[in-house]
């Protein structure tokens, strides 16, 4: 399965090429598929891509998952097909740098309903009363179950985060 793209040079083909031998072979045609879209959204060779046509895409992805045209899974699983894609290339040893590397793509919010969700802000405000309340046992619950549940980068953003749990 060639990564079909009139944008493609004939280097990047016999890269992918490479590639796709240690990819599961159901597994070849979407990445083939992703990066000729990003190739065409950008009228470039996969080896000219720059970090900032990167951002670009991945900030229009992020878009489209706001909007509810994508969803966060969708959109994580494009991430890691062009980054591993490009991941790949840099390990050659042909002088390619990564554009996909260093880049943070803010994951969106899953589809959850909104009644569901607690705020932070609300959040804080039970820690606070727990805390002011001496609930120390009741805290600790609160702190662990919600550690548990978000991620790191997630977990920064509340107040407690110098607790260590």
């Amino acid at each position: 399965m060639r990564a079909d793209c009139m944008y493609l040079s004939e280097k990047t083909h016999r890269l992918f090429e490479s590639f796709q031998v240690k990819q599961k072979p159901e597994t070849v045609k979407s990445y083939a598929a992703e990066i000729a879209q990003i190739c065409s959204l950008f009228s470039c060779d996969f080896l000219d891509l720059t970090s900032k046509e990167c951002e670009v895409y991945f900030e229009m992805l992020n878009g489209k998952v706001s909007t509810g045209e994508l969803k966060v899974s969708t959109v994580t699983r494009k991430m890691h097909q062009l980054s591993s894609f490009a991941r790949f290339i840099s390990l050659q040893g042909i002088g390619f740098l990564n554009p996909f590397s260093g880049i943070f793509l803010e994951e969106a919010k899953e589809e959850i309903p909104p009644a569901s969700i607690v705020s932070f802000h609300d959040l804080d405000k039970v820690i606070g009363v727990l805390e002011d309340a001496g609930d120390f046992p009741t805290l600790f619950g609160v702190l662990f179950s919600v550690k548990l549940m978000l991620r790191m980068n997630e977990f920064r953003l509340l107040k407690f985060s110098s607790f260590s749990v």
